[in-house]
Parts: structure tokens; C-alpha cells; sequence
């Protein structure tokens, strides 16, 4: 079975003793393998696992043209790229499983270059990982805007009796089901800043404290935007910095602040 980490922002470790048997310190045993669970404001055409998931960038900022420092053209200016390279001390991407438009309740879409109808809700691409250690999760900003029931979190439920087609019992799901098919991984979850005043964004923090995980949250932040809910680039290097800011008090050692 794959092993990983879960941490909606965590990592795999060694524990060291000392002579006595006690905890002495940890040390990681390799590069961080991190894995990035999205929607479009996570995606990079060339740079999800599967050609047929839509991607919204590289995108520019309408106001200020194709050749403003605003743009998103690079992969390198993603805001799971900027932290994963530039705020994390010893990482590699793992697998980027993110689908524009796609919520985290289970859904069907259609893939960009065969037509074909997919499978597309977080819920549904749990096995996209390869090895991951941690796995970021940023969702749930098209659950609003399509307006997925909110239902109930079912926390006590068999994963199986889980509802897939309610967001809050599919979130709950989805942490089950990642932290069984990656035991060990650290799971981070991220609260977007236009899920400000839902129920969709209290949802998320009630389910990182439930299962202790994680979170960073972005609710009470402006992050520049080019277009709707899609940050610039100079919003996405805000998104990268309070990250690691905020997982370093997670994992001491990991992020570059």
C-alpha cells in the first residue's frame, strides 16, 4: 500500500532516541514529496497528472496586459510552486491533482482533450497520488458557487456510509480515504479567502480541528486577483508565504520563512 503523508500540510519523519530509548529528535528521510490537491487556482496547463483536467492558467491580469510582473505564465509563479521550491527547505512535487471548475463533492466533467465524461470532485481523485508525505487541499470555492448541499460531517460514519454528493460529509470523506491510502501522510487543508462569510469556509476549519490537521486561512485576507477568485502572481507569492509561515510551527525545520 502507497505510504504518505496527510496533512492538509505535514511531513514524513525518522525518529531518532537516545541511548536511554527516549525521543531525541526527528529528521526527514529524503526530499518532502508534497502533494497538491485543487481547482483551477491550483492548476498549470503541462503541470496536472492528467491532460484531460482544465486548467485556468497561464493566465493574465486583464487591466495591465500579457507582459505585467501580475501574470501567471509560469509554473514557477503558482502559489504550490512557490512553496513547495522557494518556502520549503528539501521538497518535490509529488503529483498536482487539480481540475478546474471541479468541487470537492463528487461530480462528473468533461475531459479537455477526448470529450470523454470524467469523474472530477476531489472525492473522486483520492488515487491520483503517487507517494506523497504531505497533501495539500485547496477547495470547495466551486461547491459554492454551484451551490453543493452543505449536508451533515457524519464523523462517527463507516467511510462507506459517507454522502459523496453533500460537501461536508464528502470533506470528511476525503480526509478518511487519503489517510488510509497514504498512511502516514500529512494532510493540510487551506481555507480560501472568497469563502469569507460561508459556511463552505467554517465547514473546512470544523474539520482540520476535528481531526487535528492543519489549516491555513485565508478568510480574513485580501489576496490580489486577476479575474474573479483567481489570484495574480503577486497573489499567489502572499498565498505561498503565509503557508509556510503557518506550517512552520507544524514542522519546525521544513519551511524557509
Amino acid at each position: 500500500m502507497k505510504k504518505v503523508l496527510i496533512f492538509v500540510l505535514m511531513l514524513a519523519f525518522v525518529s531518532c532516541e537516545d541511548e536511554q530509548g527516549g525521543k531525541q529528535t526527528t529528521e526527514p528521510t529524503g526530499p518532502v514529496k508534497v502533494g497538491i490537491m485543487g481547482d483551477s487556482i491550483s492548476t498549470f496547463v503541462g503541470e496536472v497528472c492528467n491532460e484531460e483536467y482544465g486548467c485556468y492558467y497561464p493566465k493574465y491580469d486583464p487591466n495591465v496586459g500579457k507582459n505585467s510582473d501580475k501574470a501567471v505564465d509560469s509554473k514557477e509563479k503558482t502559489w504550490w510552486w512557490r512553496l513547495i521550491y522557494d518556502h520549503m527547505t528539501d521538497a518535490q512535487l509529488d503529483i498536482n491533482s487539480s481540475w478546474a471548475g471541479s468541487t470537492v463533492i463528487h461530480k462528473t466533467m468533461t475531459g479537455d482533450k477526448t470529450g470523454k465524461t470524467m469523474w472530477s470532485g476531489f472525492i473522486d481523485r483520492y488515487t491520483d497520488f503517487n507517494d506523497p508525505d504531505v497533501i495539500f487541499i485547496h477547495g470547495g470555492t466551486n461547491d459554492l458557487n454551484k451551490k453543493s448541499p452543505l449536508g451533515e460531517f457524519g464523523y462517527d460514519l463507516p467511510i462507506e456510509e459517507l454522502d459523496e454528493t453533500s460537501y461536508r460529509s464528502a470533506y470528511v470523506k476525503l480526509v478518511k480515504v487519503l489517510q488510509r491510502e497514504y498512511p502516514g501522510v500529512k494532510l493540510v487543508l487551506i481555507i480560501g479567502d472568497v469563502l469569507r462569510d460561508t459556511e463552505y469556509g467554517a465547514s473546512i476549519k470544523s474539520i482540520a480541528v476535528h481531526f487535528d490537521l492543519p489549516y491555513v486561512d485565508f478568510r480574513d485576507d485580501i489576496i490580489p486577483k486577476c479575474n474573479g477568485s483567481h489570484p495574480t502572481s503577486q497573489g499567489f507569492e502572499v498565498m505561498a508565504k503565509k503557508i509556510a509561515r503557518t506550517c512552520s510551527d507544524y514542522m519546525p525545520g521544513m519551511f524557509k520563512i
